[in-house]
C-alpha cells in the first residue's frame, strides 16, 4: 500500500513539472495579465510600453547583469556605424541587474556594460533585430 501511494506521489510530482508553464513561474496564475504567456518573464517588463513583454518581443534588446555587484550599472546599447560603434543609449540596471530597450529598429546592436570598477565577461554581446538570417532566393 505504502509503495502504491509512493508511486502515486512521485507520477504526481512529475505531472506537475511537465505542467509547469510560465504562469505559474510568473506566479500570476492566469494569462490575463501575463505580457508574454509563452516565455518565462518573471518582473513581467515591458521596455517599450507596447503590451508585449521584453521576453517575447521583437524588438526588444534585454537581459541581466550579474555578480556581487549589479544595481545601478550602466549598460551601452550601440549601433555599427562606418567601422566603430554608436552608442544609441545608455540604459541603468535595476536591483536585480535587469536592463532593456524597446522599439529598436532593424539592426545590428553591440550590448556592453560600462562601469570603470568593474570587468565584464563577455565584454560585449552582438545582438540582431529584424533582419532574417538568410534571405530566400528565386533561381
Amino acid at each position: 500500500m505504502i509503495k502504491k501511494y509512493i508511486i502515486f506521489i512521485i507520477i504526481f510530482i512529475f505531472l506537475s513539472i511537465l505542467c509547469i508553464g510560465d504562469n505559474f513561474v510568473n506566479g500570476n496564475g492566469d494569462t490575463v495579465f501575463d505580457n508574454c504567456p509563452e516565455e518565462v518573464n518573471l518582473n513581467q517588463a515591458d521596455a517599450d510600453g507596447d503590451g508585449i513583454g521584453d521576453a517575447c518581443d521583437n524588438d526588444t534588446i534585454y537581459g541581466y547583469i550579474s555578480g556581487a555587484f549589479f544595481d545601478g550599472l550602466n549598460v551601452d546599447i550601440a549601433v555599427f556605424d562606418c567601422g566603430s560603434d554608436l552608442i544609441i543609449d545608455t540604459v541603468i540596471t535595476d536591483e536585480d541587474g535587469y536592463y532593456s530597450m524597446g522599439d529598436l529598429e532593424e539592426n545590428w546592436y553591440f550590448v556592453y556594460p560600462n562601469d570603470e570598477w568593474y570587468v565584464f565577461i563577455p565584454q560585449y554581446i552582438i545582438v540582431k533585430i529584424g533582419y532574417p538570417m538568410w534571405e530566400k532566393e528565386d533561381y
